[in-house]
């Protein structure tokens, strides 16, 4: 359903934030395991369901007002601090983890973006990184420094990358491969004039979210700040 959500008040932060994230499966699988133990999870799948129930306009109201008044979360208008605060507070120890996992930051492009896309992925999961402390080691008198280096187990069900506002000017692959695993870009969040909108994948199909609007529009690959990319099964 190409249900809207209403501004209510420079809110096209989180209605962009919101459309993007309502046609990822994974996402929504999640909040719904997860929705009866996470306060902020129930109030993001009481808005996100019913926009895919019917055809609607919604105010989140609701949302807006548990995030002032119950969240130590201030509001900054960006949808990115927005979706990592999200994260940080839906997911509960016990249970499974969140669909995402990776978060990464792009600062720049490369002349090839599926590469750079790629190699920043690795880079950000496989980084030496030093162990401040050392260990001592029997018949050597001196200090052993040491470093860890994550491996990939499992690859996300989700990976989201963020772009630096006004970065962004070349294309954003529609897919890439990491490693083995292809990732499909399925929505993204865009950012133009001090204004944020989403745009969709759904049957087929690409689809602008401006508020309480939405219309078929070819992707806008330039103007990217936030893009959601599902891993192909």
């Amino acid at each position: 359903m190409l249900s809207t959500l209403i501004n209510l008040g420079n809110t096209c932060y989180m209605n962009a934030l919101f459309q993007a994230l309502r046609f990822l499966p994974p996402f929504i699988k999640y909040l719904d395991k997860t929705k009866t133990l996470s306060k902020i999870g129930k109030y993001i799948y009481d808005i996100l369901y019913p926009l895919n129930l019917k055809y609607c306009s919604l105010k989140p109201e609701t949302f807006i007002y548990f995030l002032k008044n119950h969240t130590k979360f201030r509001m900054q208008e960006d949808p990115h601090e927005l979706f990592l605060y999200i994260l940080d507070n839906i997911e509960i120890p016990g249970t499974e983890r969140n669909p995402f996992y990776i978060i990464l930051q792009m600062k720049l492009y490369g002349n090839n973006q599926k590469e750079f896309i790629r190699d920043e992925c690795m880079n950000s999961l496989t980084t030496n990184k030093n162990i401040p402390e050392f260990f001592q080691v029997e018949n050597i008198s001196h200090k052993i420094f040491t470093k860890k280096q994550y491996t990939i187990r499992v690859f996300p069900k989700v990976l989201c990358v963020q772009f630096k506002k006004g970065i962004c000017k070349k294309q954003v692959p529609k897919k890439f491969m990491l490693y083995q695993q292809q990732y499909i870009l399925k929505s993204n969040v865009l950012y133009w004039n001090n204004h944020y909108t989403a745009q969709v994948f759904v049957n087929e199909t690409w689809y602008e979210f401006n508020d309480n609007q939405v219309h078929k529009k070819d992707l806008n690959v330039y103007n990217t700040y936030l893009a959601f990319f599902l891993a192909k099964s």
